[in-house]
């Protein structure tokens, strides 16, 4: 009975388990569970290393930076991430994502300065009312980070009636 108890046990945390994989057709990354289907050969590792030889063939593959970045991102390897927006941000393509992914990667870090830095200039790149209000809420808690609360009410505000939707209840509960 104990061993059915521990196997069902052990069952059930693998089955429910989930991991990020990147799609190999569609280059996006996604959520699986471990027993939902047949795991794909390819891992995010597999897939950097593809990256790096595309980089090694071409060194203008910019989608190739970009996808390593949020590879990269994702295995928490955030320095080699904030490489690679680096290379795309100097060469002026896939500004709008990779400003986000930088200051994604600085807040991983608890580096919130650069965070702030990299989302102001992805703030430029964005129209949508709603992505803005979410940058904005990033700064604003990158600020509320480093005990700049003023700083950081400054750009809740900027984010509108947003500001009380459910997705940003700590923007509300600041700056009132």
């Amino acid at each position: 009975m104990r061993v059915a108890v521990i196997f069902l046990f052990y069952f059930s945390i693998s089955y429910s388990q989930e991991m990020e994989v990147i799609h190999s057709v569609t280059q996006k990354l996604t959520r699986v569970k471990h027993g939902s289907m047949n795991m794909p050969q390819n891992t995010i590792s597999s897939h950097v290393k593809e990256y790096n030889q595309r980089i090694e063939e071409n060194e203008c593959d910019w989608q190739a930076y970009l996808m390593r970045a949020k590879a990269n991102k994702s295995l928490f390897n955030f320095r080699a991430s904030i490489e690679d927006t680096k290379v795309l941000i100097k060469h002026n393509q896939e500004l709008k994502i990779a400003y986000w992914i930088q200051g994604e990667s600085y807040v991983n870090l608890s580096e919130y300065e650069n965070a702030i830095q990299a989302y102001k200039k992805a703030l430029k790149y964005y129209d949508a009312p709603y992505t803005i209000a979410r940058i904005n809420f990033f700064i604003g808690m990158c600020f509320m980070q480093i005990n700049r609360e003023e700083d950081a009410c400054v750009y809740f505000e900027k984010m509108g009636h947003y500001r009380f939707h459910d997705s940003f209840k700590a923007a509300a509960k600041y700056c009132q």
